[in-house]
């Protein structure tokens, strides 16, 4: 029986999905929130608000509990989806509040505006902006489809920039009308087919939803439908009423006949040909990424390839952390605003090539160059869910360079969220109700209770804030 709890203890991971957390508090409690709308989204509006105890601004969804009583699918999903994904091109849920009148979803603020506010911005058509930008909407699409979700309500409100600056990166929002197709059988295939229901915006709506059978390839037809307006300014589709729209769609009646096509490349529309077509003949998002178009507006990574030792430094110094030390950077990496992890952002996207939003083993064999054994050793360490994946989060963990980054105030609000019972420390159990499901006093049990007595300096089986604060409190401990 010993050896079981050495090999678990060996074996130690925990889920991300913990960190994002469900309060019954009064959000003005935690928040400082502004009246001024943001924006709406499918069932709920935005407010700009700013978290008390680190400054930190964030987007507070308000969906009213009346909503919710009606299309309580629509919000589980919602829910569901943001806690599962984690991707450099896809908004970051942090807190669930559940307060009188209405539940609140605490994300990520983008403050660079919506997508066509930018674009209507610029008086020359610049095909390798436009490139960049649908790059990182094909990206997030590829990522959400890896993980079985259909959006099924892409347009161009629903991708924001992180910043107003030129290096701003896109963030795919709102997945009010996210569903998970099911797979069926057919002709001894497995094929994903049978969403009926006919949801989204017009414009942008595939024909085959329209027909109400669909599958997740009703995202790539609106991603046309996107790069079709970032080009020329105006929809494909678009009849005098919404009757004449529906049809246009269902016949694929659009064209390239206005004067501002006569400038395209022929590569850039023959990506929206394969986009704007029938379901069997469209692109997926893996073969739209592997597009000439895109080869044609490649940039030059010889900067991010001069910074992979530095990189491999870092994570090397991250594998010599006690586990609170890496659960307490992993939780700092889920509530890390976008300016301060652009590097690191660049980086797991350079090194991903295969545009999967994950990193394997395979995926860094390359790049490191560095014997199999040690490369699969520190792989091992960051990978701390243990799927034999690194996920975007777990890379930032790893990879990032904290030291001038984590503040007391981060400090002091990880710990409060540890801190189940406000008591002012920290034990075992503490720790197993926040990271994990397990309720079990005794096997697994002493993987928590290790990890405790690793950062435990005064030998009590508890944490303190001193102990949290002792673990950052030079820059020599995360340089």
């Amino acid at each position: 029986m010993e050896n079981k709890d050495e090999e678990k203890t060996t074996d130690f991971a925990f889920d991300r999905e913990r960190f994002v957390l469900y309060k019954n508090d009064d959000i003005l409690e935690d928040y400082d929130v502004s009246d001024t709308l943001l924006g709406k989204g499918a069932f709920g509006s935005v407010l700009k608000g700013i978290h008390k105890s680190t400054g930190q601004e964030r987007a507070l969804k308000y969906i009213p509990r009346s909503v919710i009583t009606r299309k309580i699918e629509r919000f589980v999903n919602e829910v569901s989806a943001l806690k599962k994904l984690d991707h450099p091109n896809v908004i970051r849920l942090y807190e669930v509040y559940e307060v009188e009148t209405d539940v609140v979803l605490v994300q990520e603020l983008c403050k660079g505006g919506e997508l066509m506010q930018r674009f209507e911005t610029y008086d020359v058509l610049n095909e390798h902006k436009i490139a960049t930008v649908f790059k990182q909407i094909l990206l997030s699409i590829e990522y959400i489809h890896q993980n079985q979700i259909a959006h099924r309500d892409l347009k161009p409100e629903n991708f924001m920039f992180t910043s107003e600056g030129d290096d701003a990166k896109v963030k795919l929002i709102d997945f009010g009308l996210a569903t998970r197709p099911e797979k069926h059988e057919k002709g001894g295939k497995s094929e994903v087919h049978g969403i009926k229901s006919r949801v989204g915006t017009i414009m942008f709506m595939a024909p085959e939803v329209i027909r109400q059978d669909y599958n997740y390839k009703c995202d790539l037809w609106s991603a046309g439908v996107i790069l079709y307006i970032l080009v020329s300014g105006y929809p494909p589709f678009y009849g005098d009423s919404e009757y004449d729209t529906v049809n246009k769609i269902l016949d694929y009646d659009f064209g390239f006949d206005q004067d501002v096509w006569n400038v395209v490349t022929p590569e850039l529309k023959d990506l929206i040909n394969h986009l704007l077509c029938a379901e069997s003949e469209r692109y997926n998002a893996e073969e739209a990424l592997e597009h000439d178009w895109f080869k044609k507006h490649e940039t030059n990574d010889e900067s991010l390839s001069k910074e992979i030792p530095h990189c491999i430094k870092q994570i090397k110094k991250f594998t010599t952390f006690n586990r609170l030390k890496k659960i307490l950077l992993t939780y700092f990496c889920t509530r890390m605003q976008n300016s301060k992890v652009v590097e690191a952002a660049d980086m797991f996207k350079f090194l991903d090539k295969n545009n999967k939003g994950v990193l394997t083993v395979e995926d860094l064999k390359t790049p490191f160059t560095m014997d199999s054994t040690d490369l699969r050793e520190l792989f091992q360490n960051m990978d701390t869910d243990k799927n034999q994946k690194i996920d975007y989060t777990e890379w930032l963990a790893a990879a990032k360079n904290w030291s001038a980054v984590i503040t007391p105030e981060m400090i002091k609000d990880a710990f409060e969220v540890f801190d189940i019972n406000a008591d002012g420390c920290i034990d075992y159990k503490d720790l197993r109700e926040v990271l994990t499901n397990d309720e079990d006093d005794t096997g697994v049990s002493k993987v928590w209770k290790t990890i405790i007595d690793e950062a435990d300096t005064a030998g009590e089986g508890k944490i303190r804030i001193e102990d949290f604060m002792k673990m950052f409190e030079s820059k020599l401990n995360l340089e």
